[in-house]
């Protein structure tokens, strides 16, 4: 798990680096994918780090139903928190667990928000240019 938590985070860093600062020759559609991808690894990053952290101090984070939580629900849980629905069926307990909640759940609407503001202002730069 941690080995594809690297993996991710290093894609995620890749492709952040080509959302700030873009070739020239990059179109629109190719930076909606770019951040599209980096949205879903974000997701995939703190997944596998809830998941590490329920293996190091079981006990973190409790399903609703009582049962044991696997990899799997870790990931489900951390795409719940990114998109800030907060089903409520897998709850952080941890002090560290709540902490790392709460920073995904801050991290999803920035990332948008961020994709979004860089996305208008790389058009507006495409427009001036062509005047």
């Amino acid at each position: 798990m941690a080995g594809i938590g690297l993996l991710q985070a290093a894609l995620l860093v890749t492709m952040s680096g080509a959302l700030l600062r873009p070739p020239a020759d990059l179109r629109t559609i190719d930076m909606l994918l770019i951040a599209l991808g980096a949205y879903l690894l974000i997701g995939g990053v703190f997944g596998a780090v809830m998941g590490l952290q329920e293996i190091a101090y079981p006990g973190s984070w409790q399903a609703s139903t009582g049962e044991a939580l696997t990899w799997q629900d870790m990931v489900y849980t951390s795409y719940v928190t990114l998109a800030t629905l907060g089903y409520g069926d897998i709850t952080p307990v941890g002090d560290w667990a709540r902490s790392l909640a709460a920073m995904e759940a801050v991290v999803g609407p920035l990332f948008v928000a961020v994709v979004i503001a860089r996305l208008v202002g790389v058009a507006g730069l495409a427009q001036r240019d062509q005047r």
